[in-house]
């Protein structure tokens, strides 16, 4: 995975957030009912992610959980994604990325590496805009393409 530089600046892109396209004969699901996993526990395919968690949760044990959990969900998300946009759909996020108790949690190399694992191409990143907290944070559109 490597940050990708496309040449579209940030404007640009956010107009193009909505097109997704979405084959209408299937929906996404929202991670309830029938084998909807409980708890936390699923494997996050980005080779940090269990030490930047532990790092949080020495910190705040139940935070660590929510962060856990938080990209369990969009993996499982980013998996039926797949199923529901058309081939070569572009698809675009825009996060941000955070850091709790001197620990950075790099959202935008996280979600990057869970469109890889659900089979997404293409797949990068771009700083889009400086937020007006911590020095280190910003936010970044990530985009990848559907195989």
């Amino acid at each position: 995975m490597s940050f990708h530089h496309d040449g579209t600046d940030a404007e640009t892109v956010l107009r193009v957030i909505p097109a997704i396209e979405v084959d209408q004969r299937q929906r996404v699901g929202n991670g309830s009912g029938p084998g909807a996993a409980v708890g936390v526990g699923g494997n996050v395919a980005y080779r940090h992610f269990n030490g930047i968690v532990s790092a949080i949760s020495e910190q705040h044990p139940l935070l660590g959980k929510y962060v856990h959990r938080y990209f369990d969900d969009i993996k499982r998300h980013l998996q039926s994604l797949r199923k529901v946009v058309t081939p070569k759909a572009r698809c675009f996020y825009i996060v941000g990325n955070s850091k709790f108790y001197d620990t950075m949690l790099p959202v935008e190399e996280i979600y990057a590496a869970l469109f890889e694992d659900a089979g997404f191409r293409n797949v990068g990143w771009k700083a889009i805009r400086k937020r007006n907290s911590k020095k280190e944070l910003f936010e970044f559109v990530v985009h990848a393409v559907a195989p």
